[in-house]
């Protein structure tokens, strides 16, 4: 999603908004993109996440879905 136009961007996980101060950060990069970065990833971050932004035009949204595995351990 390019976002060099866009006045509004909202973040959401499983349909809730996520706020300032969660794991979980937009990254613009260089070609007016947008990354979703989620810093140690814990299996409650598996979801839907959505991106949405706004400006007086209207709106565009992009969708992801996360998930997780654990690690696996062999002991012997």
């Amino acid at each position: 999603m390019n976002i060099t136009k866009f006045l509004y961007l909202c973040r959401f996980k499983d349909g809730e908004e996520l706020h300032t101060g969660d794991h979980v950060k937009l990254t613009a990069l260089p070609d007016g993109s947008v990354r979703l970065y989620i810093d140690s990833v814990v299996p409650a971050d598996c979801g839907a996440y959505r991106l949405v932004a706004t400006n007086k035009n209207g709106e565009a949204s992009a969708i992801c879905a996360v998930a997780v595995k654990r690690k696996s351990f062999i002991s012997s």
